[in-house]
């Protein structure tokens, strides 16, 4: 195997780990900002520049997700391995999505505890800025991480799937919102510290990735005869 070749295949591995671990890391806090967006549209706190900043952080991640389905498809072998990997993305959501929900809850009666107000929404969008924190903290720990391949610059590369708009305009607005909660140690609250750390390792568990991996295969046999004859 030549030099060039070794490099190839280093960085074809290290860009399936950044799909499988950073990948559905961005598509919870996705769904944490839609259902908290959801709920804010129910309350006073909908107004324009609230509007504008639950706009941009959505757009904020929706710049990765086309980056992110983009890479499923192999036009030079024509195989798309997008249906593959929504699969998969379901399966790691199906697992995490009542542990994201025992997080809120911790959240909100942290909040309660506190005497905060309206802690049913703000403890949703705290959950959600929460969450986005830990993607870009995944994000970056990944690629301090990653060993050199060549000259190819790996976190440029995958510089969208950093979600830095999505952190930037959720935190002006939990700012916004829960402007009363900032007295908050969420990282000091037991309850709170135990729930996530569950998510944690759902997240970053090499045996649930595994898992997942497993189920999306088997809802798609025809995918992996491609990519086993590609």
């Amino acid at each position: 195997m030549t030099n060039q070749e070794e490099i190839l295949k280093k960085y074809k591995r290290l860009s399936a780990l950044y799909h499988v671990i950073v990948g559905p890391v961005n598509d919870m806090v996705n769904t944490a900002m839609i259902d908290a967006v959801g709920a804010i549209k129910t309350t006073k706190y909908y107004k324009f520049k609230n509007k504008q900043l639950c706009n941009k952080a959505i757009e904020g991640y929706k710049v990765f997700e086309r980056a992110n389905y983009n890479d499923m498809i192999n036009r030079a072998a024509n195989i798309d391995k997008r249906q593959l990997y929504m699969d998969f993305l379901d399966s790691v959501a199906e697992r995490v999505n009542g542990h994201v929900a025992n997080f809120r809850m911790a959240i909100k009666q942290l909040l309660d505890k506190h005497n905060k107000t309206d802690t049913q929404i703000k403890s949703t969008i705290i959950c959600a800025n929460e969450l986005v924190k830990y993607a870009v903290f995944i994000f970056d720990d990944f690629f301090d991480k990653a060993p050199k391949t060549g000259n190819i610059m790996l976190r440029e590369t995958f510089a969208d799937g950093r979600l830095t708009a999505c952190k930037h305009n959720w935190g002006l607005l939990t700012e916004a919102i829960c402007s009363d909660c900032g007295d908050i140690d969420i990282e000091s609250d037991d309850n709170c510290k135990l729930s996530f750390q569950i998510i944690e390792r759902q997240m970053t568990s090499e045996k649930y990735i595994n898992d997942s991996g497993m189920e999306a295969i088997e809802l798609n046999p025809e995918i992996k005869k491609e990519i086993d004859n590609a």
